[in-house]
Formats: structure tokens, sequence, C-alpha cells
């Protein structure tokens, strides 16, 4: 499996939600990671896009938990997190956000013990 397409598993799963919750699931993909020209990314970054960015950001969370934010890092088997991504990462929890770095099937458990999603 490839990162995109984990990441299109990890949309359809988040999108079931948002319909289980009649359409009260805020989240977006941050499409950051895609190849593109040298041109595309620095015309990216001069219009704002950060580096670093987690793939997946929810903004609608349950009420009984203290954070302004989730954050997802989809990872396939053995990868990690960049140093942009970790750099990103503090600055988002210090942001009051909640995280993790995963797999699709971990960031799916995850995601199920904070009470999205059955």
């Amino acid at each position: 499996m490839s990162e995109h397409s984990d990441q299109i598993q990890l949309a359809h799963w988040l999108n079931q939600r948002r319909n289980e919750r009649g359409g009260k699931l805020l989240w977006t993909h941050f499409p950051a990671g895609y190849q593109r020209t040298k041109a595309g990314a620095i015309a990216a970054m001069r219009a704002g896009t950060l580096r670093g960015m987690p793939d997946v950001l929810i903004f609608d969370v349950p009420s009984y938990l203290t954070c302004n934010g989730i954050y997802i890092e989809l990872k396939t088997g053995s990868g990690h997190a960049s140093k942009a991504q970790t750099e990103c990462h503090k600055r988002l929890e210090a942001a009051g956000w909640i995280g993790v770095v995963a797999t699709l099937g971990t960031a799916i458990d995850w995601l199920r013990t904070l009470g999205i999603g059955a």
C-alpha cells in the first residue's frame, strides 16, 4: 500500500463518520506532499503553504475532548515524520491540538478511542 491509497481509505472512513453525524465532522486533507515542479512548490510556499503540515486536520472534535483540533500524519509501515513535520506537530500541540503519526489502521483505531467512529 502507498501513503496515497491509505489517505483515500482514511478519507472514505472519515466521510462515513461525517455522514453518521449528519454532516457534523469538519475535516480536510492537506495535500502539500504531492509531487510537483520546483516552480510549483515555490509558488505554493509563497502563497502560504506550510512545510510539515499533517495529512489530515479535524476541526470538529467531541466536546469531551480538551483540545482545539486533531491532526493525523499518515505513514506506511516503516515511515517516520520528517524534521519539518515534527516541528509543525510541536507547533500544533502548543496551540492545543492532539495528533498521531501512524499507519492507517493505527490512526483509525486511535480515532475510535477518541470517540470518532464506532
